[in-house]
């Protein structure tokens, strides 16, 4: 990943948070970490020109990561902010309402770091 770029980080669960966040820096990827969605539109907005990749919960109290992505995708600054929605549940529901949100992948919990990895090559953040 470039050294500039970070991955924003919008997870509820602080346990789920620490692990993914440790695994990205172990890896040497630098994190922003959100625990809520109320806060995530005001740190990227702040952060925009550092941040590469944002991974958010789906699950969140108040606005939930679908709304979350939407609001994100109204901004033109964002319109190609690559986005990974994180969810617990694996149905066929839950990723088509993803992707309907504007997220250009899914992985589901508990995640394994690789596959976060895999995701950053993917999306071409690495």
């Amino acid at each position: 990943m470039n050294a500039a770029k970070k991955v924003l980080i919008v997870e509820d669960d602080k346990m789920s948070l620490d692990l993914m966040a440790a695994a990205l820096e172990h890896a040497g990827v630098s994190t922003i970490l959100v625990l809520n969605s109320t806060e995530a539109f005001d740190t990227l907005s702040q952060h925009s020109a550092e941040i590469g990749l944002a991974l958010l919960d789906l699950s969140m109290p108040g606005l939930n990561g679908f709304e979350l992505a939407r609001q994100i995708r109204t901004d033109p600054r964002f319109a190609k902010l690559p986005m990974v929605a994180v969810t617990a549940s694996a149905t066929h529901d839950a990723y088509q309402r993803a992707y309907d949100a504007g997220f250009d992948k899914v992985i589901t919990k508990p995640y394994h770091p690789q596959r976060i990895f895999d995701l950053l090559a993917e999306l071409k953040i690495t």
